[in-house]
């Protein structure tokens, strides 16, 4: 699993791969679809990735 920032800072872009990773997708969909830090889940054309928009940037301790 690769996390990395996005263009706006407060998109996490998830790269679970599409042929075997259906299992990490999932799981995260379930995980983080009602974390209270998550607005919202995308899936964009490429179904190995899944972004998780979060509702502010989280800039760390």
């Amino acid at each position: 699993m690769m996390e990395n920032r996005i263009n706006s800072g407060n998109r996490l872009r998830i790269i679970h791969g599409y042929h075997n990773g259906t299992e990490l997708r999932n799981m995260i969909r379930k995980e983080y679809g009602k974390h209270p830090k998550v607005l919202r889940i995308e899936s964009g054309l490429n179904q190995g990735m899944t972004d998780l928009v979060l509702r502010e940037l989280y800039t760390g301790p």
